[in-house]
């Protein structure tokens, strides 16, 4: 049948015993399924739920990034605007401190000019006309009068000129000084202005990387709840697949004649456990190994049809082309795990027990529950049931492979577990 599939049992996802998920319930199999099945899609629902919730922050988180990229180059072009403000300021103040400097020297250019002139004047004035008629009248001829009569005027328009110069000089380097001072100021202006959009622009840089951060912390927050959520799902899929095989089981044990008339032929075979071997061709005192087997007459199992089954099942997938004694070892084992409390209590438990039987993980197990197996297995089967037992207490049986001791039946080592 190609509904069974392999299970894979592990201790991450099969929290559980199977003890507990399939142990004695007053309800049936079919309704345990249903049920397994609503929390299946249940928690599926809450996986996609979340998943939706994880995708639409991790579209938020996309535009999140995305604005903080853009704020983050605003932040740099304005920093950069800063920065060109500064300069062009100090600029300005270069020129000032040399503006003023110039307004100082012409200052002090056209205060001596101004000086020379009181000077050139006073003295004009204390000689009076007649010291201005006695230059013209020491002159030999009319030449030398004119020109001393064009000296004295033009050391006056000189003076003149000299001083409407400086003072034209001045006024231009105070008007430039006046002029510098205000884009100075406006630059200091916008110096402010930016420093402020700046103070702003990093106040939502960084709301906005706490606001991204956050969806950064939701986000690992609905992955992590995936996770267990599909852990969940897992152990639950483990669940309903072990259902649906029990279900195939039972009804196997219950509607095949064939299993039945089998089962009740072990049984009887099994009923004298005294002469069981010499009924089946076999004899006790035959070894089928280097060790001498002891065999031991244990309590017989309450069983129900579903645990011969599934245990002839899984003597068959073990051992079913082992001796006839091998097969039996293998029941004898289950059987002993049954009855340790290292283990599940019933045939189910054991087997399903996660990571102990490898047929049963790769699915093999599955299938020859659907499939049947020979009648020698259900044999074996009965007669572990009924308290047959030739490997004494040992839990563990594996093929050789020089790290473990026990008893060697056929091509498995029965054991107790270490390892040397």
């Amino acid at each position: 049948m190609k509904k069974f599939v392999a299970v894979l049992c592990t201790a991450a996802t099969f929290g559980m015993s199977v003890l507990t998920a399939f142990g004695a319930t007053d309800s049936s199999t079919a309704e345990q399924i249903q049920k397994a099945q609503s929390e299946k899609a249940a928690t599926e629902q809450e996986i996609s739920n979340a998943q939706n919730t994880k995708n639409a922050l991790e579209t938020d988180r996309v535009q999140l990034e995305g604005y903080l990229g853009e704020l983050d180059q605003k932040l740099l072009e304005l920093s950069g605007s800063i920065s060109d403000l500064e300069s062009k300021i100090q600029e300005k103040e270069q020129k000032i401190t040399e503006l003023q400097a110039d307004l100082e020297q012409a200052k002090q250019d056209m205060d001596a000019q101004y000086d020379d002139m009181k000077k050139r004047i006073q003295y004009m004035y204390e000689k009076g006309t007649q010291g201005f008629y006695s230059a013209l009248a020491g002159a030999d001829t009319l030449g030398d009068i004119i020109s001393k009569t064009e000296y004295i005027t033009s050391m006056s328009k000189y003076d003149r000129q000299m001083l409407e110069k400086y003072q034209e000089l001045y006024e231009r380097i105070s008007s430039d000084e006046k002029a510098l001072e205000s884009e100075q100021s406006s630059l200091t202006e916008m110096q402010a202005s930016m420093e402020t959009q700046k103070a702003e622009l990093e106040q939502v840089i960084a709301t906005t990387q706490a606001e991204l951060n956050q969806h950064n912390d939701e986000i690992a927050a609905a992955q992590q709840q995936i996770a267990e959520y599909e852990a969940q799902l897992s152990e639950q899929e483990q669940r309903l697949a072990n259902l649906e095989a029990i279900q195939a089981a039972e009804a196997i044990a219950d509607s095949s004649s064939e299993v039945v008339a089998t089962a009740n032929k072990a049984k009887t075979i099994a009923q004298g456990l005294a002469d069981k071997m010499s009924q089946l061709g076999l004899s006790t005192s035959a070894p089928v190994s280097t060790t001498d087997i002891t065999v031991t007459y244990g309590e017989p199992y309450a069983a129900t049809q579903s645990d011969l089954v599934l245990l002839a099942t899984l003597i068959y997938v073990e051992a079913g082309a082992e001796p006839f004694e091998g097969k039996i070892a293998v029941g004898a084992c289950v059987m002993n795990r049954v009855r340790s409390s290292e283990f599940p209590n019933t045939i189910l438990g054991v087997i399903y027990d996660p990571g102990q039987f490898t047929p049963v993980t790769t699915g093999k197990f599955a299938e020859a529950l659907a499939t049947g197996v020979p009648d020698s297995c259900y044999e074996a089967a009965q007669m572990a049931l009924d308290g047959y037992n030739n490997i004494g207490d040992y839990l563990y049986f594996r093929t050789p492979n020089g790290r473990v001791s026990g008893l060697q039946i056929g091509g498995h080592i029965f054991h107790d577990g270490h390892v040397f």
